[in-house]
């Protein structure tokens, strides 16, 4: 709502979309048919005391939906009274103490939840739990598995201990959700509150999610209330954090004419725009990837070095001079007489891209070529072996 005096938005009265049109049962979920279909018949295994029935590891990326299946799991188990017999704990806050799991998990699991035929556990997180704590708990999941079902949901499985994740669980593997699954959710919210936004904006938001359903409901309501506010098309995209293709392209295309000074200004005034690194880096390495005037070597290569890149800024390093060296390597692959029509090298040959007062030197063995338009400031001896080309 909007308070008339102060003029601004309170949330007192929003509901946030990611909670209203959230799944309340397994079969309403969108897409992890696979997952659902199973769980389906452990929970009515569960329901009727069959024996057998083994603890579950969750593993997936975040925003796959981990937490929501347990919950439904319990739900598909025990019906609308599924809380009374349903514990859900963050494994990586509070409740991750030595004391939570010596002393609060083991009473919980001894107590019998009445009119269940047994309880669930289920921790979140789980992969935030050190190793003492996950052999602690190894004891209670073996005493009381008869009477209590252990569920976990973890982002990164190699932090489970093996005891834990391949001897007392079985693992289920979720995947990002496809394009066309998280676009289908968000036109079913869009046509649930009479909203009309374009097609193009709903493409970018589902492309920005990359497989996360909640993030992209998220951006969806956001992108909505800004439309409800006289914002148009270009300032939605634009403040969900778009990075248009044709962007890219135009990084492309300086590289292929060698036009450095273009190149480096092009790429200068896009950062100082505000266009996020990671989101131009992300999108180079889609186009990257398919551009077949690049030689399969090349391609690698740039991949790598885009990969590198983006672990070095999630670290802290200046997002201008890991962009500066992926747009480096990438000019020397493009230009003319680079890429595939450079001459043969020996292994353990390599080139450097030296910043120098006049301009660039690509030096290989038998042939070199300067390019003199570069601000020698900007970029200082960027060393970038090549390797085994391919034969």
């Amino acid at each position: 709502m909007v308070d008339e005096d102060e003029g601004f938005v309170t949330t007192k009265d929003i509901e946030m979309w990611v909670d209203k049109y959230e799944p309340q049962t397994l079969a309403e979920v969108v897409g992890q048919e696979d997952i659902v279909r199973g769980l389906v018949g452990m929970a009515e295994s569960v329901r009727r005391g069959e024996p057998g029935v083994m603890h579950m590891m969750f593993l997936g990326p975040p925003g796959v939906g981990k937490s929501l299946f347990a919950k439904l799991f319990a739900k598909e188990c025990f019906g609308n009274d599924y809380e009374q017999a349903f514990e859900m704990m963050d494994a990586s806050g509070k409740e991750r103490g030595i004391d939570v799991v010596r002393t609060r998990i083991p009473k919980i699991a001894s107590t019998q939840a009445i009119g269940f035929p047994m309880k669930i556990i289920f921790l979140d997180e789980a992969d935030m739990m050190t190793s003492e704590l996950q052999h602690a708990l190894r004891g209670t999941m073996v005493k009381w598995s008869k009477t209590t079902l252990f569920l976990f949901a973890a982002n990164y499985g190699y932090k489970i201990i093996s005891p834990i994740r391949n001897s007392r669980c079985t693992e289920i593997v979720f995947e990002r959700l496809t394009d066309e699954d998280v676009k289908s959710r968000l036109v079913f919210i869009l046509k649930k509150e009479g909203v009309h936004i374009s097609e193009e904006i709903i493409d970018e938001i589902v492309r920005k999610s990359r497989g996360d359903m909640r993030a992209s409901i998220n951006k969806l309501q956001f992108a909505c209330l800004l439309h409800s506010k006289g914002v148009n098309d270009d300032g939605i995209l634009r403040l969900i954090g778009r990075f248009k293709s044709f962007d890219v392209s135009q990084v492309l295309g300086f590289c292929k004419t060698a036009q450095l000074s273009k190149l480096d200004e092009y790429v200068a005034n896009l950062l100082q725009s505000g266009a996020p690194a990671i989101d131009f880096l992300t999108v180079l390495s889609d186009f990257i990837f398919i551009d077949e005037s690049l030689s399969s070597f090349d391609r690698m290569e740039i991949l790598v070095r885009i990969a590198d890149a983006v672990d070095a800024i999630n670290h802290g390093s200046p997002e201008r001079v890991q962009v500066n060296a992926v747009v480096s390597r990438l000019f020397v692959a493009m230009m003319p007489g680079g890429g595939q029509s450079r001459p043969p090298m020996k292994e353990g040959m390599g080139s450097s891209f030296d910043a120098f007062d006049g301009g660039v030197s690509v030096r290989e063995e038998g042939h070199e070529a300067n390019v003199k338009d570069i601000r020698p400031t900007q970029m200082k001896a960027i060393k970038l072996p090549l390797g085994k080309p391919e034969q």
